[in-house]
C-alpha cells in the first residue's frame, strides 16, 4: 500500500488524521499528517479515510467507509463549509455553529420556500426538511400517516431549544389558517413565554431550558393548524434558591426588574438594583453579553398577550415573581433555645411579601415560617423551628410558588391553544434535557439521565430493533447486528419488581424517620451486584450507575426531600387563605387537603391525610415519562441528533473528540451500520409495480396493465400481485442479490431505488419527447392547414382581382374601339 493512502488513527480518545507509510501481512504504520507521531497497529483495525468532495456527503450512509473517524472528518469538513446540517438515513444531525451570520441565512423565507412540498432528500440536508416529512405524513395514509413525533435530543447548548422554535416556526408557515394566522401566532407565542419562565443561563448555555417539554402542534381536516398541546416535565426548582457560580436565575426575574418601569418596581416592592437580591446575585453574574432583557421582558408581555392573558392576570403574575424575589430576601435571628423568629430588620420585607401574596396578617406568614404544628389525636401541638429549618421552609415556599406559577402558566397557555374538537391529528416536537455529568450529580441528575435512558431506548427500538423485527416478518434474510441494549439500565433504575433505585427512593420518603443515609445502603445492598451498578469505596454517600452515555456517580445527599417536594401543610393553607383568588388558584384546596386541613382558628386541624399519600416527584416522573413513551410509540418518529462542536461555545471550532462522544451517545454510527448492511429502502408490491410498470418490456406491460391497476386495491400480501412483482423484477433488476422480495413489500439494498428512479426518469424522458413530438406534429399540421387554407383564399382573391382589372382593362378597350368604330362611321 502506498504512502498517500489516508486513513486514521487514537491517540488519547483523539482521532488524527494520518497516511500509511509501510504495511505487512499482520501490521500497518501510520504517520501523522503533521509527521509528529508515529504509530504501528494490527492491520485488522486500520481505518481508511474517504476521499470526501469539497463539500462533503449529504448523507453519511453514502460514505464508502463507515466508522466513527469516518463520520467524524464529514462532519467537520460540511462544518468548516458552513454546513450545519447531514443526513444519516432519516436521522438529521444539526451541528451547532455558535454563529448567526451562518445561521440567520439558512432560515430566510426563500429557503423555507424550498422544501414546501418537497421529498426528504430532494433539497440539501435541513430542519426544515424533517418537520415537512412528519407535516406529509399527517397529511397523507399512503406514506404511513397519522400522527408524528420529531424528537430532538442533544447536550445542554447544542441547539436543541433553538431546532424546536424552528420547526415550529415552520410547520406555522407551512399551514396557514384563517383569521390572519392568528392560531399559529398564538401557538408560536408560547416559545418566549415558557423561555421567560424555564430557561437560564448556565455554565454550558446561555439560554439553556431547564424543563423538558412536549408539544402537540394540532392541525385539523384540513390540515391547517388548529391549536396545540404543552407538556412540561421536571422543572428545576432548585435553581430558584441557587445557582453555581457564573450562572444565572430564570431569565424572567431579570426581565422584570430591566423592563419595569421606576414606578413600578416601587408599587412592586423591588427598587433595588439586580445584584442586591439573593435570588439573583449570589452567583456574581446578573447579565448576558448581547441580551437586553428590557427588550426581552417586552416580548414576555406580548407574548402574554398573544395567548390572552389579561392586564389583570399579568399583574398578579408579576406580583407573584415580586413575591418570590422578597421572599428570599427574609432573613432569620434565633434566640438562646434556638427558636427562629423572622430578623427585626426584615419586618418590612415580611409585610411587602404578605401584601403581594393577599395575606391579612403577616403574622400568619411569619408563624407558618418558623414553627410546625404537628396534629396529635386529641391535641394541637406547636413546634418551633430553629434558624436553619427556617430557611428551609422559606427556601421550600419560594420553590413552590415559583413552580406553581410556572405550572399555572403552562395551564394557561393550554386554555388557550388546545381544540381537541378541531384536531384531527398531531405533529409533537419533544424538547428535553440531554444527558448530564456532572462533578457531583444530585437527584436531578438521575431524572434527567433516566429520560435520556428511556429516549435513547426508543432510538433503538425505532432504528434498530424495528428494522430487524420488519426483517423478519417479511421473511427477509439478513445479518443480525449486535447493539448495546440499555434495558438493564432502566430495570435498575425503575422496574418495580426488582425494587429499582427511584422505588427504593419512594419507599425510604414513606417512612418517617427515613434518611438519605438509609437509602443509599439499601440501594448499595440491593443492586451491588447488578451489571450496571457500582458502589464506590471511599464516599459512602454515593453509587454509580453504568448510563449507555457513560458511568455516572451520583451524591445522595437531599435526594429524599427533593423527592417529597411537599410544601408542609401549615405553609399550604396560609397561602390558600390568601385574599388573593389568584394566589387561591395557585395553592388549590386539593394540595391541602392531600396533606392535611387548612388550620382553623381557635382549634385544632383535622388530619385527612398524609404526606406520604401524595405522588413524589420521582413517581410522578416515571408516570409522566410512560405516557410520553406510550404517546411516541403511537406515532410515526423522526429524530434530530444536536451536536455542540466544542465546549467554549465558539464559531469555527470541531472539537473531534467531544464531538465523538455525543456521536455515540446518539447512537448515530450503528444507525449508519445497520441501514448499509441491510436494506435502507423498501416499497410496497403494488406500489412498486404502478411506480415502476414502464421499466418492464412493452409486452408484459400491455398484458400486465390491467392486473397492475387493480393490484392497487389488493390486500398488502396478495400472492398472485407478489407473484407479478417477482416478474417485473426480474425484468428490471438485473443484479438480483441487490433486493429481495418480502411478503408485503420489494427491499432494496443501498443506491438501487436511486438507480431505478434514474432510469424510471429517463423512461419517463422517452416517453415526454414522444408526447412532445405527437403533440408538435398535431400543432404543425393545423398550422399547416391554416397557411394553406389562407393561402388559396388569398390565391383565390388575387386571381379574382386580376380576372376583375383584365375584364376591366377588356372592357373599356372593347367600348374605346365600339367609340372609334362609331366615329368613323358617322
Amino acid at each position: 500500500m502506498s504512502d498517500q493512502t489516508l486513513a486514521y488513527v487514537e491517540k488519547d480518545g483523539t482521532w488524527l488524521d494520518a497516511r500509511v507509510t509501510s504495511r505487512d501481512a499482520e501490521n500497518v504504520t501510520l504517520e501523522t499528517l503533521e509527521g509528529q507521531h508515529s504509530f504501528t497497529i494490527p492491520a485488522d483495525q486500520l481505518l481508511l479515510a474517504n476521499a470526501l468532495p469539497e463539500d462533503g456527503v449529504e448523507d453519511m450512509t453514502r460514505l464508502n467507509y463507515l466508522h466513527e473517524p469516518a463520520l467524524l472528518s464529514n462532519l467537520r469538513q460540511r462544518f468548516a463549509r458552513d454546513h450545519v446540517y447531514t443526513y444519516t438515513g432519516k436521522i438529521c444531525i444539526a451541528v451547532n455553529p455558535f454563529n448567526w451570520q451562518v445561521s440567520k441565512p439558512l432560515y430566510e423565507e426563500h429557503v423555507l420556500l424550498k422544501y414546501l412540498g418537497r421529498e426528504m432528500g430532494e433539497q440539501p440536508p435541513h430542519i426544515y426538511a424533517v418537520a415537512e416529512d412528519a407535516y406529509q405524513k399527517i397529511n397523507s395514509h399512503a406514506s404511513g400517516g397519522g400522527n408524528q413525533s420529531i424528537l430532538v435530543s442533544g447536550e445542554s447548548g447544542a441547539g436543541k431549544t433553538e431546532s424546536v422554535k424552528i420547526m415550529m416556526q415552520y410547520l406555522a408557515t407551512v399551514s396557514k389558517s384563517g383569521d390572519q394566522n392568528k392560531v399559529a401566532q398564538q401557538v408560536l407565542a408560547t416559545n418566549p413565554l415558557l423561555e421567560a419562565f424555564g430557561n437560564a443561563r448556565t455554565s454550558r448555555n446561555n439560554n439553556s431550558s431547564r424543563f423538558g417539554k412536549f408539544i402537540e402542534l394540532q392541525f385539523d381536516s384540513a390540515y391547517k393548524m388548529a391549536g396545540a398541546r404543552v407538556h412540561i416535565y421536571l422543572l428545576e426548582k432548585s435553581r430558584v434558591v441557587a445557582q453555581s457560580e457564573g450562572e444565572r436565575n430564570y431569565h424572567v426575574f431579570y426581565q422584570l426588574l430591566a423592563g419595569l418601569s421606576a414606578d413600578e418596581r416601587a408599587q412592586l416592592h423591588v427598587p433595588l438594583p439586580v445584584a442586591e437580591y439573593r435570588l439573583l446575585g449570589q452567583s456574581g453574574c446578573v447579565a448576558i453579553e448581547g441580551v437586553d432583557d428590557a427588550r426581552e421582558f417586552r416580548r414576555t408581555r406580548d407574548a402574554m398577550e398573544a395567548i390572552g392573558m389579561s392586564a389583570l392576570e399579568q399583574l398578579e403574575t408579576t406580583r407573584a415573581l415580586a413575591s418570590v424575589l422578597l421572599l428570599a430576601q427574609l432573613a432569620f435571628e434565633q434566640n438562646a433555645e434556638e427558636q427562629a423568629s423572622v430578623a427585626a430588620a426584615a419586618a418590612d420585607t415580611l409585610q411587602q411579601v404578605a401584601s403581594l401574596l393577599g395575606l391579612e396578617q403577616a403574622e400568619d406568614l411569619s408563624n407558618a415560617l418558623t414553627t410546625r404544628r404537628l396534629v396529635t389525636r386529641d391535641d394541637v401541638v406547636t413546634v418551633p423551628l430553629n434558624l436553619e429549618q427556617s430557611s428551609d421552609s422559606r427556601d421550600a415556599l419560594t420553590k413552590s410558588l415559583y413552580g406553581k406559577l410556572f405550572t399555572w402558566l403552562v395551564q394557561r397557555c393550554n386554555e388557550k391553544l388546545v381544540d381537541d374538537s378541531a384536531a384531527a391529528a398531531f405533529v409533537g416536537v419533544l424538547d428535553i434535557f440531554g444527558f448530564e455529568h456532572f462533578p457531583i450529580n444530585s437527584f436531578e441528575q438521575l431524572c434527567i439521565n433516566y429520560a435520556n435512558e428511556r429516549l435513547q431506548q426508543q432510538f433503538n427500538w425505532d432504528v434498530f430493533k424495528s428494522e430487524q423485527a420488519e426483517y423478519e416478518a417479511e421473511g427477509i434474510e439478513w445479518k443480525y447486528i449486535q447493539f448495546i441494549d440499555n434495558q438493564d439500565t432502566l430495570d435498575l433504575i425503575d422496574r418495580k419488581e426488582h425494587m429499582g433505585v427511584l422505588h427504593l427512593l419512594d419507599e425510604e420518603c414513606a417512612i418517617q424517620k427515613g434518611s438519605d443515609e438509609k437509602f443509599v445502603q439499601k440501594v448499595r445492598d440491593r443492586h451491588k451486584g447488578h451489571a450496571q451498578f457500582e458502589v464506590p469505596k471511599r464516599d459512602q454517600m454515593t453509587f454509580t450507575i453504568a448510563h449507555y452515555a457513560g458511568r455516572v456517580t451520583y451524591t445522595v445527599i437531599g435526594f429524599r426531600e427533593k423527592n417529597k417536594d411537599t410544601l408542609h401543610q401549615d405553609l399550604s393553607a396560609v397561602m390558600q387563605d390568601s385574599q388573593s383568588a389568584f394566589v387561591r388558584e395557585l395553592f388549590p384546596m386539593a394540595d391541602a387537603a392531600a396533606l392535611g386541613s387548612p388550620p382553623q382558628k381557635g382549634g385544632p386541624r383535622k388530619h385527612k391525610g398524609k404526606s406520604a399519600d401524595k405522588m413524589t416527584v420521582g413517581a410522578q416522573f416515571m408516570t409522566q415519562l410512560g405516557v410520553l413513551m406510550r404517546t411516541i410509540n403511537s406515532t410515526g418518529v423522526h429524530y434530530v441528533r444536536c451536536i455542540k462542536p466544542n465546549t467554549k461555545n465558539v464559531p469555527a471550532v470541531f472539537d473531534m473528540s467531544h464531538s465523538a462522544h455525543q456521536l455515540r451517545c446518539a447512537g448515530v454510527l450503528e444507525a449508519v451500520r445497520i441501514s448499509r448492511m441491510a436494506y435502507p429502502n423498501r416499497m410496497p408490491h403494488a406500489a412498486f409495480l404502478s411506480r415502476y410498470i414502464l421499466l418492464t418490456t412493452p409486452a408484459w406491460r400491455e398484458a400486465h396493465s390491467a392486473a397492475v391497476g387493480a393490484a392497487r386495491g389488493a390486500a398488502a400480501a396478495d400472492e398472485a400481485v407478489k407473484a407479478m412483482c417477482a416478474e417485473a423484477l426480474a425484468q428490471i433488476v438485473t443484479e438480483h442479490e441487490r433486493y429481495q422480495l418480502g411478503r408485503t413489500k420489494v427491499f432494496f439494498k443501498a443506491f438501487l431505488l436511486e438507480n431505478l428512479e434514474q432510469r424510471r426518469a429517463a423512461a419517463l424522458g422517452v416517453y415526454a419527447i414522444m408526447l412532445q413530438k405527437n403533440a408538435l406534429a398535431l400543432l404543425h399540421r393545423r398550422r399547416f392547414w391554416m397557411q394553406r387554407q389562407a393561402a388559396i383564399r388569398l390565391q383565390a382573391a388575387t386571381r379574382r382581382r386580376i380576372a376583375r382589372r383584365a375584364f376591366c382593362a377588356t372592357k373599356a378597350a372593347a367600348i374605346k374601339a365600339q367609340a372609334i368604330f362609331r366615329g368613323e362611321r358617322a
